[in-house]
């Protein structure tokens, strides 16, 4: 996007309130983290990292490059440190679930032994999680942009001050993210695009967190399709979660295999084993074919609603008011 606007106070004061409530967001779920608070500070520090690159990403043209990429880096860190440590522990609790449900004691060791595994690596991921929100948290410059960014804030709405440029940058960045979000709905027409498919859930979420950006300046009016686009990612997010235990179940048998021979010179009782892993992959494969039926179909009525269309009315009619 052309710098367009980079002299105007009023993008800057609106980029820096946003900014500033996911940094905050982030630092305070930092400060108070243990593992002992379980796995929900985990999601939230990652989604509250994603959103915060998000902003930096659309507002990075209002502000000195250098300042900015350094910034986006420490949060990508953050982000992708996290990342692996929720990812496994969505695996666990699934895992879990599955579990509880299953009364046939053949499956339960399979079942069992995966959920160690697991839970071993998540240790494992733990101190260096540990490190990296520490060092955030401690940076000198972390406390340098922050007080940056709050010198520029504006008392009172910086959005009703100026809005027709924070209006435009709107319609550029959201037009932008749902042209890059629709693009891929050519791919919904096969479970066989699944890199296609995983791309489609990043614009998503993508598309989501512009919105949210943005959304004071539409009181009330950008609510459907953030549900649409948070629906979305989540569908796609857990049609992608199921190939990655495809994937992981394809090499764990192996990897067991290999640490029997190791300590007990022979794989007997790997059998015992294999049956409840074969179950879990049928069951991952199974959850996947339901959840991708139901999002054909929750698309369908998106496009016969005309829920998109309805999106680009919505954040272009604003500009003609």
């Amino acid at each position: 996007m052309e710098n367009t606007y980079s002299s105007d106070l009023t993008i800057k004061s609106f980029a820096a309130e946003v900014i500033l409530k996911h940094l905050g967001a982030i630092l305070d779920e930092v400060q108070g983290y243990s593992v002992e608070n379980g796995i929900e500070p985990v999601h939230r520090i990652r989604v509250a990292s994603r959103r915060l690159r998000n902003a930096l990403d659309i507002f990075s043209p209002f502000f000195p490059t250098k300042q900015i990429n350094h910034f986006q880096e420490s949060v990508r860190i953050i982000t992708s440190s996290l990342g692996n440590a929720r990812d496994l522990d969505v695996q666990i609790l699934c895992a879990e679930e599955v579990l509880s449900s299953v009364e046939d004691r053949r499956i339960t060791p399979g079942l069992k032994r995966v959920i160690l595994r697991l839970k071993q690596k998540r240790d494992r991921v733990q101190s260096g999680m540990y490190n990296v929100l520490d060092n955030f948290n401690n940076a000198p410059e972390m406390i340098r942009l922050h007080d940056d960014f709050a010198q520029l804030l504006v008392p009172g709405s910086p959005s009703l001050i100026e809005p027709i440029a924070l209006l435009r940058l709107s319609w550029e960045t959201i037009m932008k993210r749902l042209q890059e979000f629709l693009s891929y709905e050519v791919f919904l027409s096969d479970m066989e695009f699944s890199n296609e498919l995983h791309q489609m859930r990043i614009k998503a979420k993508r598309l989501r967190y512009s919105m949210e950006v943005f959304s004071p300046l539409y009181p009330d009016e950008l609510s459907p399709y953030l549900n649409a686009a948070r629906k979305a990612q989540e569908y796609l997010g857990l049609f992608h979660d199921c190939i990655v235990w495809q994937q992981y179940l394809s090499r764990f048998m192996d990897k067991e295999k290999v640490r029997m021979v190791k300590f007990y010179g022979a794989a007997r009782g790997l059998r015992r084993l294999e049956i409840g892993v074969l179950f879990l992959s049928d069951n991952r494969k199974q959850f996947q074919i339901k959840n991708y039926q139901n999002m054909l179909q929750t698309w369908e009525k998106w496009k016969k609603n005309g829920l998109w269309q309805e999106l680009t009315l919505t954040i272009k009619k604003p500009l003609f008011d």
